[in-house]
């Protein structure tokens, strides 16, 4: 499997506001950050898509490095969740960096690949520590 699938797939990262880690009912919180994600997912593919038919592959490539951050930052206002992207392999620091808890779930991601584990359907289900 190619590696850069591995991580694009896994890069997301859907991380929950101290007002959400105290909830009840977390099966609600579950199925929203499921829906966030989800709905990232298909508008960024939409949009690189369309990017790559209209202008290319460089032009494809610019989507996740300029468009994306816009879109998990709307996402971000809109839920009052921070949604961001992150990975094994840092593109640009600017943007920010996973942090030790975040590398920990990643790692435990690429665990699972490396085992022959699918790709897809990757999530964590636990508390931020």
């Amino acid at each position: 499997m190619d590696k850069n699938r591995v991580h694009l797939l896994t890069a997301l990262v859907l991380l929950f506001g101290s007002s959400v880690v105290g909830a009840t009912d977390t099966d609600q919180y579950q199925q929203a950050a499921e829906a966030a994600s989800k709905g990232f997912l298909q508008q960024l593919g939409k949009t690189m898509k369309t990017e790559m038919q209209s202008n290319g592959p460089v032009a494809a490539v610019k989507v996740c490095s300029e468009i994306a951050p816009n879109m998990t930052g709307e996402i971000s206002r809109n839920k009052g969740w921070k949604v961001t992207r992150v990975g094994t392999r840092v593109r640009n620091p600017m943007l920010g960096m996973s942090d030790a808890w975040e590398q920990t779930v990643l790692a435990q991601f690429q665990q699972r690949v490396d085992k022959g584990g699918i790709v897809s359907g990757h999530e964590f289900l636990g508390n931020r520590r």
